[in-house]
């Protein structure tokens, strides 16, 4: 647990480590300990902003490559067939990687960063020199072959992901590692060798494909594995995972370490082992995907050797072209899906999480195991990891997406779905929030911005009702929403609804991209108006906001939900001054990312992604 935390608490986690370590050996290997421990905080890779011109490529993804060049790697997007172990030229400028902070989402800058990865570049990419190394050339022949058989070989074989292979199962979370292909020679062998001869054989085979491939993680991992431990030798495990964990200070947040570390530790054990399965790969999986599938785990055995199958058939299919593996992983993934249909969305990332903890640590006796896995579904169906209402402005950059939940997910609304682009951040903070069904989607007009996803949404999600027109008055048990417009014109921002939510003894306004002419309309009908959360009209631009609006309204708090400012400059300062002049704290999604204000009762706790943390009062 330390070493996960490292990245955020290092000398806490440093000082814990050693400290432990002390107390349980009371002699002086806790100074090779320390030494250890130090290395991991050691940076393998060089941050500085990089000087190079021509570098080698190390990986190859479907938009973008990495480049190295001494101590320095780097990432350059690119749309050319570049292969991996070429040299490239570059030329351009470079910028930081950056990304904005959510709850669930993927964080690329985090992602690239834990990779040594920190500069990008968007420019001219030259190759200047072919690949020779051996899968350099197998790449070069997959761009021999013809479509669809190319996109689904480099998914398969190198996990290059393409927008033309659609899998909706489990294989399209898990990737076509090659460590699949050695369970599937594992199993294999198992009916003909001895154990001796057969760990003799696996090791070999696993230290050629590492060395084919560049000692990916997953392959480093059963190297180095092999190497220190036998298949019954546990005494030599932890020993095994700090060289891992030293040579690939990433592993800690990737899957392709966490659950098969923990299907060997736990094969190792004799007592409750299918409930152990169960309990901590439901752990890792509400952690890593926002959703806990039993089946995945229980058939985990079956599944990683699948992976292998279609490995070992697409690389067959390059040298002799008889069976395509499109038509078998199309019809492999449609059987699979069937699987999802036992999902249980959320994480436990959530308010609940310290009641979950405590009642685990309280249970113990013969059958502790199997209550803790009850335990842990049971706040998975009732939505008990996020006991409280709450309102969540989502971060989906140049558009709007809010998201009202009552508590226990007994209803969720959710206004605006953002951009096409932005929605595998929304699926991710719906599926984290525990929500299977939404009891509404309203959306406050057609802009894409903001009904981009709606069709992705209502098939997924299935809300009761879908509003795109002016309503009078909607409630939702202790959650009233009321548009306060009427206008219908040719101008769709004009046309926007009008949105005053009340929750908790909170009042909400969010109003799409209504203008200044729809507000001061809004203010002549409503003379008395007042909200505690302001949603700024149309991402903070100039053509809202106006006077007479600010000045009736009185929001304790604004936020505004835009995305990068180079593009189209929101929030813009004169709206922001506006709010500044009448002293009202704002947040703006770009730099917070989301921002959820959590009901305690009375206490009202407002929490961003970027670890921002206030208390808010209310007209209430």
């Amino acid at each position: 647990m330390c070493l996960l935390l490292k990245d955020r608490l290092p000398l806490m986690c440093f000082c814990g480590v050693v400290t432990v370590w002390y107390l349980r050996t009371g002699d002086r290997s806790w100074i090779a300990a320390a030494l250890v421990m130090s290395l991991m905080f050691v940076p393998h890779w060089s941050n500085r902003i990089p000087v190079f011109r021509t570098g080698r490529v190390s990986e190859v993804h479907s938009s973008y490559i990495i480049a190295v060049s001494g101590r320095t790697k780097a990432l350059i997007y690119t749309d050319a067939p570049i292969e991996p172990d070429s040299v490239i030229e570059v030329n351009g400028a470079w910028q930081r990687i950056t990304s904005v902070p959510s709850f669930y989402g993927f964080d690329f800058q985090q992602y690239c960063n834990e990779r040594g990865v920190y500069w990008q570049l968007q420019g001219d990419v030259r190759q200047i020199r072919k690949s020779y190394s051996i899968r350099g050339l197998l790449y070069r022949r997959i761009l021999s072959v013809q479509q669809p058989e190319q996109d689904i070989l480099l998914q398969v074989l190198f996990s290059v992901r393409s927008d033309e292979v659609h899998l909706s199962s489990y294989l399209a979370e898990s990737g076509f590692a090659v460590s699949g292909l050695l369970s599937l020679l594992d199993h294999l062998m198992k009916l003909f060798l001895y154990p001796d001869t057969r760990r003799r054989h696996r090791l070999g085979i696993t230290f050629v494909l590492a060395l084919v491939f560049h000692f990916p993680l997953a392959l480093g991992r059963r190297l180095i594995t092999a190497l220190i431990c036998r298949d019954s030798d546990m005494r030599n495990m932890g020993i095994a995972a700090v060289m891992v964990m030293l040579l690939y200070p990433y592993c800690m947040h990737s899957a392709s370490f966490l659950f098969p570390m923990m299907f060997y530790l736990i094969s190792r054990q004799t007592k409750d082992r299918k409930e152990k399965t169960l309990f901590f790969s439901g752990l890792m999986q509400c952690l890593l995907f926002q959703r806990v599938n039993p089946l995945e785990a229980l058939l985990y055995g079956f599944l990683h050797p699948l992976n292998g199958f279609f490995w070992a058939l697409s690389l067959l299919y390059l040298f002799v072209p008889l069976l395509s593996p499109a038509g078998i992983l199309k019809y492999t993934d449609h059987c699979l899906s069937l699987l999802r249909c036992i999902d249980l969305n959320g994480s436990l990332i959530g308010a609940g999480l310290p009641f979950f903890v405590l009642i685990c640590l309280s249970l113990k006796g013969k059958q502790q195991w199997k209550k803790r896995l009850i335990l842990l579904y049971a706040f998975l169906l009732t939505g008990l990891f996020h006991p409280f209402p709450e309102v969540t402005f989502i971060n989906v950059g140049q558009g709007d997406s809010i998201l009202l939940r009552r508590p226990l997910n007994l209803s969720s609304i959710l206004i605006d779905t953002g951009k096409p682009e932005a929605w595998n951040h929304l699926d991710d903070l719906l599926k984290g929030k525990g929500i299977r069904k939404l009891e509404s989607l309203i959306i406050t007009h057609p802009d894409l911005d903001h009904n981009g996803n709606q069709e992705a949404l209502t098939e997924e999600y299935i809300p009761s009702e879908v509003i795109t027109e002016h309503f009078d008055l909607r409630q939702y048990r202790s959650v009233i929403i009321r548009d306060l417009s009427t206008i219908v014109s040719g101008d769709k921002n004009q046309s926007s609804l009008f949105l005053h939510a009340e929750i908790n003894g909170m009042s909400f306004l969010i109003a799409g991209d209504a203008d200044q002419y729809a507000e001061t309309e809004v203010i002549r009908n409503y003379p008395g108006l007042h909200a505690d959360v302001l949603k700024v009209n149309h991402h903070g631009s100039a053509t809202s906001s106006a006077d007479i609006f600010l000045d009736t309204l009185r929001p304790d708090l604004a936020v505004i939900s835009c995305g990068a400012y180079s593009i189209y400059h929101h929030p813009s300062p004169e709206t922001v001054q506006k709010l500044l002049k009448r002293h009202i704290p704002y947040f703006v999604t770009r730099e917070s990312g989301d921002i959820s204000i959590v009901m305690i009762g009375p206490l009202h706790v407002l929490i961003t992604a970027a670890g921002e943390f206030s208390l808010l009062s209310s007209s209430g």
